[in-house]
């Protein structure tokens, strides 16, 4: 991959066309690229894919944005019996000429999974009419791949950890096992623990508390529903479990924080 290829590039260079935008559960599993016709944009929504070219590997999972270059040659297997994806089929141009950025698939797993995925729903959403919205997202998705490539490379605990990092905000309100975490960042428990707690600066289970009770004072202060309805939508099994862990992290019950901050 040309690193400063985006650099080479000025403001005003590029057109984008958008053929299609899709979301799907693949049915091939197991399949080899030649010539790729487009490029295109593949967010994984669930599982994990296995990309292999010449003599390398990537593995992207749940939250990854794929970049697939036009004319790229690549095999790819889906991992995962329960994947999910949303893919948009594109092509840039610099005077009228196709672009593409390298010639082998490229993961993004920044930390922005979840508004990378808001602008292809939206896309899916509008494709075929509002072409200037669906355009603007396009540019949108390139600049995390541009961002990606042009900045410094984050360090290379913080990206054994993100796929971790990217799960507890997507799945927070689920239970979620370290087992798991672990599982999907390639790492023992152990070393997924050790190097959690010095990227980020608390445990898993931490982080994910954390969410817990920003998504719960977050309803307290601006819904109607009462505090068994949102004990429900945020994962807990009883209205009590719900109260002993807010008040614990909070210093008040549930019922008392909504009355003195709602519609703040």
């Amino acid at each position: 991959m040309e690193k400063n290829v985006f650099q080479e590039i000025r403001a005003g260079e590029l057109t984008a066309v958008c053929h299609t935008v899709m979301a799907y559960v693949p049915r091939i599993h197991k399949l080899s690229v030649t010539n790729r016709r487009h490029s295109s944009f593949l967010y994984i929504l669930k599982g994990q894919y296995c990309y292999r070219f010449g003599n390398e590997s990537l593995l992207a999972g749940e939250g990854s944005l794929v970049y697939l270059p036009r004319y790229a040659e690549y095999t790819y297997q889906v991992l995962s019996a329960d994947a999910e994806c949303l893919q948009c089929e594109m092509d840039f141009f610099r005077d009228g000429t196709p672009v593409a950025f390298g010639n082998r698939p490229v993961a993004i797993t920044n930390g922005d999974g979840e508004q990378m995925e808001k602008i292809l729903r939206e896309m899916l959403l509008h494709h075929g009419g509002a072409s200037f919205l669906v355009t603007g997202h396009l540019f949108h998705l390139l600049s995390f791949f541009a961002d990606n490539q042009i900045q410094p490379a984050a360090n290379t605990a913080r990206k054994k950890i993100q796929p971790a990092v990217s799960y507890i905000r997507r799945h927070y309100r689920e239970k979620i096992s370290i087992a798991h975490l672990a599982e999907i960042c390639y790492l023992s428990q152990s070393q997924l623990r050790r190097l959690f707690q010095a990227e980020m600066g608390q445990s898993p289970v931490e982080m994910k508390n954390q969410l817990l009770v920003k998504a719960a004072c977050d309803m307290l202060r601006s819904t109607e529903n009462s505090v068994g309805e949102i004990a429900e939508s945020l994962g807990f099994e009883t209205i009590y479990a719900f109260s002993r862990f807010f008040k614990q992290a909070q210093g008040v019950s549930p019922r008392a924080y909504a009355q003195s901050n709602q519609g703040k």
